[in-house]
C-alpha cells in the first residue's frame, strides 16, 4: 500500500478494523457467558464488514492491484461467513 501511496488514515482504519475481527475471536473463546461469547463474535462481524468497506474505498480510490485485493477480499467474506455461522447456530 505503500507503493500505491494510499493515505495513511485509510490504511489505518483497514489496519485497525481487520485486526479487530481476530482480538474480538480470542475474547469469544474467554467467555463467561453464552451471551457475552455471541456478542465478542457479533463484533466480529461487524469489524469484518467494516474491513470489507475500506477495502472497496481503498480499491476505488487508488489504483490497486485489483487481483489482490480481489483475493484479499474473498478470504474477508469467506471469514464473515463463518463468524456469521457461527452467531446464528449459538442463537439457536
Amino acid at each position: 500500500m505503500r507503493k500505491n501511496k494510499i493515505d495513511f488514515p485509510l490504511v489505518n482504519q483497514l489496519l485497525r478494523s481487520g485486526t479487530s475481527v481476530g482480538a474480538n475471536v480470542i475474547e469469544a473463546k474467554a467467555s463467561s457467558t453464552k451471551k457475552e461469547l455471541i456478542r465478542f463474535y457479533e463484533i466480529a462481524l461487524r469489524s469484518a464488514n467494516e474491513s470489507e468497506y475500506w477495502m472497496d474505498i481503498i480499491k476505488e480510490g487508488y489504483e490497486m492491484d485489483t487481483e489482490v485485493m480481489s483475493d484479499d477480499k474473498k478470504e474477508l467474506l469467506e471469514i464473515s461467513k463463518v463468524l456469521a455461522s457461527i452467531i446464528i447456530n449459538l442463537k439457536k
